[in-house]
Order: structure tokens, then sequence, then C-alpha cells
């Protein structure tokens, strides 16, 4: 669509290149119907452009906040992967306790075994090598006396056997809860892992979102700013066609002359067009362009070289009006305008001094006054604009 549209503005430069140069004489009021409706359609180009500009400044910051967040979901993921890899670390180490623990279990129930089987195996041969039974041994008594003694030996045989398993059957079962306490806190970290697996997973998806997003928006903006480039090869050649125009009417016969001696476009301090007001600080619409100059040039500065900036005609014409506008401290301040005919008009504003009259014939060139900072004013510069008809024009359209 961009290419068609150029080649379509290429197509009309070169035909208007043909009607100028080709044809025969051509009535002013016809060429100021073009140029009128050429200005309009770069005015709407110029319009388009800066809302452009807005919603590429507007991606900008949603394309930065993307960024933003995408790095905090990277973090988080980086957390949460080092939260899988601890809890695993726990878990493996729980699974070497169960192991060992597991491994005492068996030594310990292999002990028990090996004393119960000790334990029947001396009973049984006991009996069966004839040997004397703990009863006999109570009945051989002597005397009451020796039979407890006898009682007491026996009984502390037998108790010394019991205490013996029981003490194997406790540390068995003391095992037994041990591990089962280790199995417990396994099942437990399993259920983390799961669900930081999970978490991990919800993250990445969010990541995944947001970096199409990301993406989303960074094709977004250099589609506006590759429009935006071709509007501004647009309004150029709409800019070249009216000066071709211009060249072949009345009124100002040629592409202006730059207003401020010696300080060219690349001081222009505020353009034409929407802007926010560097006093009010409100948007408002700015009727002309700003030249700004150096204090040292300027003589209402502290640190003035003796060398003023001289405003400049930049047109032929006759000046309609030479004095303050509002006064001093707003409005236009000093104020020149010079009329150049069929409806056109130049305005030099804030100037310091005049050094022309109402009536005067001027010529293009000519020094008219010196750059002040009179008026609604925030530092030396000239505000100089172009009106048709008494409406402002881009003066960039007609500069040179």
């Amino acid at each position: 669509m961009i290419s068609h549209k150029k080649r379509f503005l290429t197509f009309l430069l070169v035909l208007v290149m043909g009607l100028l140069f080709n044809s025969g004489p051509t009535e002013a009021s016809d060429i100021e119907e073009q140029i009128e409706e050429f200005r309009r359609e770069r005015e709407q180009i110029e319009n388009e452009m800066d809302n452009l500009e807005e919603h590429i400044e507007e991606l900008e910051q949603r394309e930065t906040t993307a960024l933003q967040r995408l790095q905090q979901i990277s973090n988080e993921l980086n957390e949460q992967e080092q939260e899988l890899v601890r809890i695993n670390s726990e878990i493996n180490e729980t699974e070497d306790k169960i192991e060992k623990t597991t491994e005492e279990l068996e030594r310990a129930e292999e002990e028990l075994e090996e004393k119960e089987e000790f334990l029947g195996t001396r009973m049984k041969a006991s009996y069966q090598s004839g040997d004397v039974s703990y009863l006999e041994v109570l009945f051989d008594a002597q005397s009451f006396i020796d039979f407890l003694s006898r009682l007491t030996y026996v009984q502390s045989i037998v108790d010394r056997d019991v205490e013996l398993i029981e003490e194997v059957e406790q540390e068995r079962n003391k095992i037994q809860a041990k591990k089962e306490d280790l199995e417990d806190q396994k099942d437990h970290l399993n259920i983390l892992f799961a669900e930081a697996e999970e978490k991990k997973q919800e993250i990445k998806s969010n990541q995944q979102q947001q970096e199409r997003l990301y993406a989303e928006l960074q094709e977004k903006r250099q589609e506006e700013e590759e429009l935006l480039q071709a509007k501004k090869e647009e309004a150029e050649q709409l800019v070249s066609i009216i000066q071709d125009l211009q060249q072949d009417g009345d009124g100002i016969t040629t592409s202006l002359q730059w207003p401020v001696d010696g300080f060219g476009s690349g001081w222009i301090t505020s353009g034409y067009g929407n802007r926010i007001h560097p006093i009010t600080g409100r948007k408002t619409f700015h009727s002309g362009v700003d030249i700004g100059i150096p204090r040292s040039r300027w003589p209402g500065s502290g640190n003035y070289t003796g060398s003023p900036v001289n405003i400049l005609a930049a047109d032929s014409g006759t000046v309609i009006f030479a004095g303050i506008q509002g006064s001093l401290s707003s409005g236009y301040g000093r104020l020149v305008i010079i009329d150049h005919g069929d409806g056109y008009t130049t305005w030099y504003a804030h100037a310091r001094s005049i050094n022309v009259s109402e009536g005067q014939q001027v010529q293009r060139g000519q020094p008219i006054a010196i750059v002040g900072s009179t008026g609604s004013s925030t530092g030396p510069h000239l505000h100089f604009e172009v009106r048709k008809n008494g409406n402002t024009q881009n003066p960039m359209g007609y500069l040179q």
C-alpha cells in the first residue's frame, strides 16, 4: 500500500512539473487552488504523522513494560527451577536415609532372629542332652535358703534372655518407625516437587505468552515507523510540488528566504503544529516556527558580545504592521508583518527592535528587525509565521 502511494506521488510530481514547463500560461487562481489542495493534503498527512508518532511512543512504552515483565518472569522461572533443584536434592537425601534405615532394620531383624534362634537352640540342646532342668536345679536345693538362691539364679538367667530379646525388638521397632517417618517425608517432598513443577510450567506458559506480546509490539512499532517514514516522504514530495507551483504563481514568487541571519534550521526550537506550551504547560497549536539564537548574541543577556542578530524579510513586500502587539511581556511583543500579495503575509514576532515602518517597501533578505525576547517568550528567538488569507501555514513548506 505504501509503495503504491509513493509511486502515485512520484507520478503526480512528474505530472505537475510537466504541466508547469510544457503547458501554456496558467491562471494564478488555478495555481493557487492547486497549491491549497496540496497543502490540505500535506496538512492531513502531517496530522496522520502526529498520530503515528503518538502511537509509536505509546507502543514503545508498552514494549518497555512488556520487556520488564519478561525479565521479571525470567527471574521467577530461575527461582522456581532452583526450588525444584532444592526439593529434588532433599528427595535424594531422604531416599539415601531410607536406604540406610532399611539396611539397619534388616540387621536388627537378623539380630533378633539370631538371638531367638540361639535361645531356642540352647533350650532344645539342653533337653536333648539330658541336662538338668531348671526345676531339677530348684528341687535339688538342700535348704529353703538354698532354694531361694537357686530360684534367683534361674530367674536372672530367664530375665536376661527376655531382656536381650526385648532390647532387639525395641531397636527394630525404633528403626521401623524411623523408616516410616522418612517415607512420609519423601511422600510429602514428592507432592511439593509436583506442585513446584506445575508452577514452573505455569510460569513458562506466561513467559511464552509475554514473548509473543513483546514480539507483536515490536512488529507493530516497526510497521508504524515504516509507515511514518513513508508519510514523511509523501509530505516532502508535496512540499516540493507546492514550491514548484509557487514559482509559477504570484504573491510569494519562490521559496522564502531564511528569516534569521546566520542561524539555520538547526536552531529551530519549536515547530509548527500541536505542542506543549513552554509557559502554560498545556497542549496548544503553534502557529509558526521558533528559531533561537545564543544568549551571547542577544543584547538583553548579561554575556552579550555586542553583535545582534538581524531578522530578514523572507520575501519582497509591503510592511503593513510594525509595532507592539499585546505588550512587551505578552502576546507577540514587537511584531513586523509583511504583505506579499495574493493573500500571503509573513509575521516576525518577539523582536528586540524594529528597523522598518508601516507602508515601507522591503526587499527579499533585507534586515527588518533585531532578534529579541519581547512578548510571551522564554528566551531570545524569532517566532516566524506564514499566512494565506489569514490562515496560518506551515512555514517549512515555504522556507529554503
